[in-house]
């Protein structure tokens, strides 16, 4: 009996220690769907979403990095307390708008994708702290992106603007903190 207590002891002790680094749809499986606050279901090749996350409703983190996604369907938005997503090194060539639709997101990783727009109804994202956009080629910056008064960082290395740009964006974005490679003569 006490080493079965032992063995479920270890098991739950494992469980809320990987559920700061964000847990495993295998270690989401063991636990409550109610209880699984931090997923992390990076580097899987997904091309979709897998059905069950959305099992996860309160879900505050979602590491869905280093996959092979192109696209959010609008069942990203039963995620309401979410305040972190991670979508670093997919495939996204356009921003995907489900974003949207996350209202308690603080930050929003989406480096190393192919995207250059930033589009106005990103303004619905009011808590919005930061963004990073390292390594995706961002050029065009709609007035939405203002409108975000809780905006902090946006990363924006990796990325070759002219002086005249990046003076441009210092002057929209004011006291927020971009974080710019030097300038170059590279775009006009």
């Amino acid at each position: 009996m006490k080493i079965g207590l032992g063995i479920i002891f270890c098991i739950c002790s494992s469980l809320f220690f990987a559920q700061e680094k964000g847990l495993t749809l295998a270690e989401a499986r063991l636990m409550h769907p109610d209880s699984v606050l931090h997923l992390n279901i990076s580097k899987q090749k997904l091309t979709n979403l897998p059905s069950e996350i959305y099992q996860y409703r309160h879900l505050k983190t979602l590491d869905l990095s280093k996959n092979k996604l192109d696209h959010l369907s609008d069942s990203i938005a039963v995620f309401k307390e979410l305040m972190k997503i991670d979508l670093g090194k997919n495939k996204f060539s356009i921003f995907p708008l489900p974003l949207v639709k996350l209202t308690q997101l603080e930050e929003l990783i989406l480096n190393r994708n192919a995207i250059n727009e930033l589009p106005n109804a990103i303004s619905n994202c009011q808590k919005l702290e930061r963004i990073d956009l390292w390594d995706t080629p961002v050029n065009i910056f709609n007035d939405g992106i203002y409108a975000i008064k809780t905006l902090k960082e946006i990363d924006l290395s990796g990325i070759e603007y002219t002086q005249e740009f990046q003076e441009s964006l210092r002057s929209h974005f004011g006291n927020v903190k971009l974080i710019l490679d030097p300038p170059c003569n590279c775009m006009k």
